[in-house]
């Protein structure tokens, strides 16, 4: 089917008119009886006939021109149309043509019911080359780019625990003048619930290079009857308190952003304020797909670069809200965390005697927080819907840097 004239023209044709951003579906291309006279006028000895991956990328680009604008649109369905899915996959499907006979080989589907793995896919091979490509991206005014001031007394703290709130409080607490570091450091150590907080080990170690998935990351876990080290809070306040001396440290403990805060405020006596501290795991779950294709293009050095600068900006214009997916623990994998975290809760609370995980050491929050809730309704699961969808926004935020370093 693939190999005849009319259907290889018709195929030219669509994405002749996808190229010039109308976002039309192919269904619905056939339907018009538009593909034999456009077809007709494309070269097919200088047009390749893309995949179908591919095609559905840059009519969802063409959606999105509709309603936002992207410039040199023509040059940005070149791009997509011209790259080729890396890794593994699906054999590229062919498209439903009128009156062809059922052969061997995969079967036709219509390009926006692919699936969203594949569409990824598809989208990978034009976002690799354009994150390593990218001018750094202009930095969007922040608090911790803000000249800080340093109190009087320079007071001193130090952050562990759960990754992506550790940050979170650590910038807001610089920006409140504190010092990071030293002998005489307050020792925060914060942790939350444990689903939240696999999520957050699981964006940071993403963000550093790791392309371990969701589900893997927690079947670790219970093969070895293990959390990540850095999510042991109970081991991690005993240590610390065994080093730096009674009252230097604190376990904090919240559901939220505000009970962080709070907590804070009651260690330190610092007014903080944070924002949303949820791991963005659609961000996570493309970035981990990304991660082997950045650096065997553009070496390690290359993805620092690439996530350091680009990554971040496109990410923050492609989200539409600052909404996240919650994510759970993966189906029949939820008793063992509730367990898990019960056991740490009882270590910190005495409940449950363990000589290794004694320490003089604070608490603020209620220590049942670090349990998951049972009756939550969460994702077990990254929606590989949801992860095309960002894809398709990323390449859009990285066509305009393009765009805006090229006018300057």
């Amino acid at each position: 089917m693939t190999g005849e004239p009319e259907y290889q023209a018709a195929v030219r044709a669509w994405a002749a008119r996808l190229r010039a951003a109308e976002p039309v579906t192919w269904s619905a291309f056939c339907a018009s009886g538009d593909g034999a006279s456009v077809g007709a006028r494309v070269d097919p000895s200088t047009t390749l006939v893309p995949g179908s991956g591919q095609l559905e990328i840059v009519r969802r680009l063409a959606v999105l021109h509709r309603s936002e604008g992207l410039p040199d649109f023509a040059g940005l369905a070149d791009l997509v149309l011209a790259s080729s899915g890396p890794g593994r996959g699906l054999v590229d499907p062919p498209l439903p043509w009128p009156g062809s006979a059922p052969g061997h080989g995969p079967a036709p589907v219509e390009p926006d019911l692919l699936p969203g793995t594949e569409l990824v896919r598809a989208a990978s091979g034009a976002l690799v080359p354009l994150l390593l490509r990218s001018p750094v991206a202009p930095v969007h005014p922040t608090a911790s780019s803000r000249l800080r001031r340093y109190l009087p007394g320079r007071h001193r703290f130090a952050v562990a625990g759960t990754p992506l709130t550790a940050a979170a409080v650590r910038t807001a607490l610089l920006d409140a003048g504190w010092v990071e570091g030293g002998s005489r450091a307050t020792h925060l150590v914060l942790g939350r619930d444990l689903e939240s907080m696999m999520a957050e080990h699981w964006a940071a170690r993403t963000l550093a290079g790791a392309e371990r998935r969701w589900r893997p990351l927690w079947r670790r876990a219970v093969t070895t009857e293990s959390l990540p080290p850095r999510l042991r809070l109970d081991e991690i306040a005993a240590r610390r308190s065994n080093e730096h001396g009674p009252g230097a440290v604190h376990l904090v403990l919240g559901r939220d952003a505000a009970e962080i805060a709070a907590g804070v405020k009651a260690a330190t006596g610092a007014g903080i304020s944070l924002g949303p501290i949820d791991a963005d795991v659609v961000a996570a779950d493309l970035l981990r797909r990304l991660n082997p294709f950045l650096v065997l293009a553009g070496g390690s050095a290359g993805r620092r670069t690439a996530i350091a600068g680009p990554w971040p900006a496109a990410l923050r214009d492609a989200r539409r809200s600052t909404s996240r997916t919650a994510l759970g623990a993966p189906r029949g994998l939820l008793p063992w965390a509730i367990g898990t975290a019960d056991r740490m809760a009882g270590r910190i609370t005495g409940r449950v005697p363990d000589a290794a995980a004694g320490g003089d050491y604070a608490v603020h929050g209620d220590p049942a927080v670090l349990v998951p809730d049972r009756g939550r309704d969460v994702a077990r699961t990254v929606d590989p819907d949801d992860v095309a969808d960002l894809a398709v926004r990323m390449i859009a935020a990285l066509w305009r840097y393009e765009a805006q370093e090229g006018d300057r």
